[in-house]
């Protein structure tokens, strides 16, 4: 199914612990190409890319976790015990365990939308 491929594309992709972080490093990963950075930006501006930016990583990373709770995971319950475990730290009406947990059950019904709502929900 089309949503576990670009689910599977994703997860390849995102930031984990292996994930440089100084900048020197980050630069040698980037693809080459022009990059220009607004520079007459506000305070409050820049805050604000740098909040985006910080949210997007730690969601990111969320994701990534709950992918691999969902493979080393053979049924359902025990799937929505071990996300919800993980990410107990959150509100539950947070947006990055519920991303997590609608993530983990895409990867765990491997393909089959049904299932994965049904895991979800």
């Amino acid at each position: 199914m089309k949503i576990y491929e670009d689910l599977c594309s994703l997860i390849a992709h995102s930031p984990n612990e292996d994930e440089p972080n100084e900048l020197e490093q980050i630069h040698m990963l980037r693809p080459i190409g022009p990059r220009k950075i607004e520079r007459e930006m506000s305070s409050e501006q820049w805050l604000d890319k740098f909040n985006g930016a910080w949210l997007g990583r730690a969601i990111a990373q969320d994701i990534h976790k709950a992918v691999e709770i969902a493979q080393g995971t053979n049924d359902q319950l025990t799937l929505v015990k071990r996300v919800w475990d993980a990410f107990s730290h959150y509100d539950p009406v947070h947006t990055n365990n519920n991303a997590a947990m609608v993530a983990a059950s895409l990867a765990f019904a491997q393909g089959d939308f049904t299932k994965a709502i049904a895991t979800s929900v």
